[in-house]
């Protein structure tokens, strides 16, 4: 099995165990490079295969934290529950306890600081959900 499987399993299977990964405050300083908070989404394609990702603008470098809502929450968690299988509380568009948890899981893994914060470097090792069926890294910005 691949070491990308084997991971997104882990993450899987301690979710599933109810594990806490991360202190109940988070800290104020996050690790991400300061960027604006994602208010919206923007469609990236793979040929003729569309994801939609959290946006500021067009930008695709933002963030998003415990307590945000709408939209570019709602597809941050439809990826992560399509992607990983990890269970965010449900697709919401409510940035909660489950999704930061699922965030830290994920950064951890991938060798990032785990905050919950997600941000330029926690997109790029995620898998987004695509129109194809396929799930796939979008890392260009």
């Amino acid at each position: 099995m691949e070491s990308g499987k084997l991971r997104r399993s882990a993450v899987v299977v301690a979710l599933a165990a109810g594990a806490a990964v991360v202190p109940a405050a988070i800290p104020a300083v996050a690790t991400e490079a300061a960027a604006a908070t994602c208010t919206g989404t923007a469609n990236r394609f793979l040929g003729s295969a569309k994801a939609t990702l959290p946006a500021y603008g067009n930008s695709l470098d933002c963030l998003l934290a415990y307590g945000n809502q709408g939209n570019a929450v709602y597809y941050l968690q439809f990826s992560l529950n399509k992607c990983s299988g990890a269970d965010t509380g449900g697709v919401d568009g409510v940035y909660g306890e489950k999704t930061r948890n699922v965030i830290a899981w994920i950064q951890a893994l991938n060798g990032l600081p785990a905050d919950g914060i997600y941000g330029p470097k926690t997109r790029k090792v995620l898998d987004w959900y695509f129109s194809s069926g396929a799930c796939k890294r979008w890392t260009a910005a």
